[in-house]
């Protein structure tokens, strides 16, 4: 901004320059060296190469700390930011998850639950899925292949497949309620409503259309979130958290 009103002045400095010197000194020799002179001491360049520089030298420094900057003006407009905006896992928390605790519906056993649960996350990305390949791990419960893997993004967030010829899903509530045909056994259901007030995360588990267990998970806070909420409080920025996870652990 400064760049486009400086530049134009120094060139009108110059012009102005070279006019005096032809004008009133009758030397219009002098007058081009002298406005040349103006040219080269104002250097209105040295801002179009300098700025880049300072503000790539900014883009790296932040870079090393393990700030990523998209582009150079939202460098430039950070300082007037009044909002900042969280996600929650692995950014306020580690993203690390244990498995916490396990509920599961008349007449099933956690076993044959997690066995195809496992198979299928073993070909998914989230978190969570890392959480339950390590209970997985712990019981020595073998895997096998998960086909037609699908996963589910947005509202109904989740993954669905099937292991050994039947349909599996794990996700949350609106997954559950779109993939599911039966209701909700009120042993899981009261499991859900107890971890909800324990701040834990937590996913439906599915086989052939049903609901047959829930499983609650914990992650940690980051060290450092609370001090850094705090210090932009201080100065004044308002802070949110957006996150897919539910309410309760966010």
């Amino acid at each position: 901004k400064f760049a486009r009103r400086f530049i134009p002045a120094v060139v009108l400095f110059a012009l102005a320059t070279f006019a005096a010197w032809a004008i009133w000194k009758n030397d219009p020799a002098s007058g081009i060296i002298n406005a040349i002179a103006v040219l080269v001491i104002a250097c209105p360049c040295a801002l179009g190469l300098a700025t880049p520089l300072a503000v790539s030298s900014a883009i790296r420094a932040a870079a090393r700390r393990g700030v990523l900057v998209n582009h150079a003006q939202a460098l430039e407009t950070i300082s007037r930011v009044d909002t900042f905006v969280f996600d929650k896992t692995g950014t306020i928390t580690h993203g690390e998850f244990d498995l916490v605790e396990f509920a599961v519906c008349e007449g099933a056993r956690w076993a044959d639950v997690l066995a195809p649960l496992a198979s299928l996350e073993s070909q998914a990305e989230h978190p969570l899925a890392r959480a339950v390949l390590k209970e997985a791990s712990r019981l020595d419960i073998p895997l096998t292949r998960a086909d037609n893997l699908t996963p589910h993004r947005g509202a109904a967030a989740g993954v669905s497949g099937s292991v050994r010829g039947v349909s599996v899903f794990a996700g949350n509530r609106a997954l559950s309620e779109e993939l599911s045909h039966a209701p909700v056994s009120t042993v899981i259901d009261a499991a859900l409503a107890r971890w909800s007030t324990q701040g834990l995360t937590t996913i439906y588990i599915g086989q052939a259309g049903q609901v047959v267990a829930a499983a609650a998970f914990g992650d940690r806070l980051r060290s450092e979130a609370q001090s850094v909420v705090a210090e932009l409080h201080r100065r004044g920025i308002r802070t949110l958290v957006l996150s897919g996870d539910a309410e309760g652990p966010t």
